[in-house]
């Protein structure tokens, strides 16, 4: 297969038919049986807790074969996890097999690949939102009522260009953050890489304002927050009701750092190695969104003296 290893791997919140997941769940089989591949800690990626003793109902005395161990991850994974143990394994593919300070040759991989590619027209379909909110801004505003005013417009007005700069359009604007939706043309990976970059460009914005600019004696902190989401009908009248408007939102109220910028597994696998290297891995472990996310940090500028 030509450029196996350049391909688009397709959204973990793609709606895959059923038709597909049965696909890769056959193939999967043929991938753990024909090679050699640390599996237990390679499953330990995607489910912390996972054992395959336990999932197999087997004393830990007795030995799991390839065949049966297989069998567990193609019968008992979910479509999501089944899709993540596929962008891992693609994953180690697409550096030269490297994983855990071993090098391993995965036989069938490219029947895999092949399985994703069919889909990758409707991946590129998909969009990414993209969600800022300045953290204790309802405290910063008890204090500085006029100030807060100010310094909120600022920071919309300055967002609003950053991520316009890249395809980003608002979607809406609620207080002291705002929700942008990336859905230009141009392929999936395209619009991972100008949501990211978008993010990144606001939290280096930030740091000059809080030097140069900032109207009170407390810095302000940014949070953003940045998943995708299949629907291509998402408009500005809608993203009040939709599922990745709720799922951003409690990101950004219970896991979300202060001075981050977080984005999810799906929109990191996307990303250039280059920018890769300046991301840091989470785990969130409530089963809800169980999943591993990864933030960018930069150190804030210190409070006004």
């Amino acid at each position: 297969m030509k450029n196996s290893k350049q391909v688009s791997i397709v959204s973990n919140d793609t709606q895959h038919s059923k038709e597909k997941i049965k696909q890769l769940r056959k193939k999967i089989k043929n991938v753990i049986v024909n090679n050699n591949l640390p599996l237990q800690r390679m499953v330990s990626e995607i489910d912390p807790v996972f054992d395959f003793h336990q999932a197999a109902g087997k004393t830990y005395g007795i030995s799991l074969t390839k065949q049966e161990k297989a069998d567990i991850i193609a019968k008992t994974f979910s479509d999501k996890k089944i899709l993540e143990f596929v962008h891992l394994l693609i994953d180690i593919y697409k550096k030269n097999g490297l994983y855990s300070g071993k090098k391993y040759i995965i036989k069938g991989i490219n029947a895999l690949i092949h399985t994703l590619v069919c889909e990758e027209k409707s991946n590129s379909d998909a969009v990414i939102v993209l969600k800022t909110d300045i953290s204790g801004s309802s405290t910063l505003t008890l204090h500085y009522p006029h100030e807060m005013k100010l310094i909120v417009n600022d920071i919309k007005r300055n967002i609003e260009s950053i991520c316009s700069g890249r395809g980003g359009i608002s979607l809406n604007w609620q207080g002291d953050g705002g929700f942008f939706l990336f859905d230009s043309s141009g392929s999936f990976k395209e619009k991972c890489h100008n949501s990211v970059l978008s993010g990144i460009n606001i939290m280096h914005w930030l740091v000059d304002y809080n030097l140069f600019l900032n109207r009170i004696d407390e810095k302000i902190k940014l949070k953003v927050i940045i998943d995708s989401t299949f629907p291509t009908d998402l408009k500005a009248e809608h993203v009040l009701s939709s599922k990745i408007y709720n799922k951003i939102n409690d990101l950004e109220k219970n896991y979300a750092t202060p001075g981050t910028v977080l984005l999810s597994t799906t929109i990191f696998t996307e990303l250039s190695n280059k920018i890769r290297s300046f991301l840091s891995s989470i785990y969130i472990a409530d089963y809800k969104y169980r999943s591993k996310y990864y933030e960018y940090t930069i150190k804030m500028a210190a409070s006004k003296q």
